[in-house]
């Protein structure tokens, strides 16, 4: 008996050393890998006409391949017991829907039947953003490896009492009676798995860890007349400090005069507004509008002092509050935060040109929340000055002069219209010239806190800077491939 528990002891060990050996391998590839990834992001950035090609087809097949690394990581510190919930509140829908579509690509090229039917209203529940991408991305990668060209997957979503329950059902090759208990086992492959397209065995394994650690259950069962159906059930509501019964638990009542700020909340979700409303009740006077029309009603009986607003609303959507408040001369110096699910480019930039401050890509926490509104909020404070001589923080160059002290911008001799995040890039950048610096390093310096976020804000701004100054014989504007920008100057 005490040899058994030996040599079990042993193989253990052995286990451990080569799951510590791939992962370190795996941290070792991560590198070259965002080498690859970063410079063609940043290619497509500046040459957008190439999105559609073989370069499309590089990063793809590359974005493939850190997944698959960041699934062995994955899977190690769910063994080292190291993974934890990071629940945000919001829209499930959004991110289930953009997950699911995707795959639209895939399943045109192979002229599968690719549906999706989820209720028409908005599910607000507790939920792991990335835990949830990783669930529903395994599944259906499963089910486009197992399902032949012309055949049917589907995503069917629902609430049912206090859970949400996901239904993957697809026209594969299905799973075995004998192995429908151990496909979510790690390193377990069913015979037709090792038969037709192999697999890592640790994929499903991840999917049931995470379920579990959102309180659920996760089960598979037959699809007739072939495949299989995968049945997730997720709790509406996590139990933390957070929540009692599914509500926010309502924090001492803090008087009006206390709120140095007011703040806007605009937002046609009632749920939403209410989970807005109370993440920054605490520190600020928030009043809430439900579209745009009634923000601008606000707008002229409040002195308001920043305002939050959701893009998609009816009457007028978020864009167009924004345009509307920035070419008001009563209203154009206050700042706007955007609220928006969709995390592109394009549509950054569509926000950017009508004058928007920041923007938050949903889903997202309470804390980022609060930390974008301070880090705005700061930008705009006057500044306090206790020297009699303020240093001037100016830089002139042929051609251009930023001036920091007045937020002033001159391009060959004439003013240019810059918002302020823009101009503080350009000065940053101008005022150390020839030295590269990172897209973190400038989000950090710029937004003055620590961004949580998509980097290629700092892509949108640098390329909205390029429309507006071109370069000169003497300075440009230079992207560093694969590290971030510089101000480039010449015989310096």
């Amino acid at each position: 008996m005490q040899a058994i528990e030996v040599e079990n002891e042993r193989q253990q060990k052995i286990n451990n050393m080569k799951l510590q050996f791939f992962a370190n391998i795996s941290h070792e590839l991560r590198t070259p890998l965002s080498l690859i990834i970063n410079p063609l992001e940043e290619f497509f950035v500046d040459h957008p006409e190439y999105r559609k090609g073989i370069l499309d087809m590089v990063k793809q097949n590359a974005d493939y391949l850190l997944e698959l690394i960041n699934q062995l990581l994955d899977f190690r510190k769910l063994d080292a017991k190291a993974e934890t919930l990071k629940c945000k509140h919001d829209n499930i829908l959004i991110i289930l829907s953009e997950i699911f579509h995707s795959f639209d690509p895939i399943a045109q090229k192979r002229n599968i039947s690719y549906s999706l039917t989820a209720p028409q209203h908005s599910v607000f529940m507790d939920f792991d953003y990335d835990k949830i991408r990783k669930i529903c991305t395994n599944i259906l990668s499963n089910a486009f490896k197992f399902t032949p060209n012309k055949g049917s997957i589907s995503l069917d979503i629902a609430v049912r009492g206090t859970n949400l329950e996901l239904t993957f059902t697809d026209t594969g090759c299905g799973i075995e009676d004998e192995a429908k208990e151990k496909i979510f086992q790690r390193f377990y492959q069913s015979g037709k798995n090792q038969s037709n397209n192999g697999g890592s065995g640790i994929g499903l394994h991840i999917v049931s860890e995470y379920v579990k650690m959102h309180q659920g259950t996760v089960c598979v069962r037959d699809n007739q007349p072939c495949g299989s159906v995968f049945l997730i059930a997720l709790p509406l509501h996590q139990n933390s400090n957070e929540t009692k019964n599914g509500e926010p638990v309502e924090g001492p009542e803090i008087k009006e005069e206390s709120h140095p700020f007011t703040i806007l909340l605009v937002d046609d979700n009632y749920d939403f507004l209410k989970f807005l409303s109370e993440s920054l009740a605490r520190q600020y006077h928030v009043l809430k509008a439900t579209n745009g029309k009634h923000a601008l009603n606000v707008l002229e009986k409040e002195d308001i002092d920043l305002v939050v607003s959701d893009i998609m609303m009816p009457e007028m959507d978020g864009l167009e509050l924004c345009s509307t408040i920035k070419n008001d001369i009563r209203y154009s110096h206050i700042p706007i935060i955007l609220l928006t699910a969709k995390a592109s480019e394009e549509h950054q930039l569509e926000g950017l040109s009508v004058g928007a401050d920041d923007y938050i890509m949903k889903p997202f926490d309470s804390k980022e929340l609060v930390a974008r509104v301070k880090a705005v909020l700061r930008r705009y404070q006057p500044v306090k000055v206790e020297e009699p001589a303020p240093e001037l923080k100016c830089v002139k160059y042929p051609d251009l002069i930023v001036n920091l002290s007045n937020y002033s911008v001159i391009y060959k001799d004439n003013p240019i219209d810059m918002p302020p995040k823009e101009l503080e890039l350009l000065y940053f950048l101008a005022s150390s010239p020839n030295q590269v610096f990172t897209r973190e390093q400038l989000l950090d310096h710029i937004w003055g806190y620590e961004y949580i976020g998509d980097t290629r804000t700092v892509d949108v701004h640098v390329k909205r800077l390029r429309e507006k100054i071109k370069d000169n014989d003497s300075w440009s504007l230079s992207t560093v491939w694969g590290i971030g920008y510089k101000f480039e100057v010449k015989n310096i």
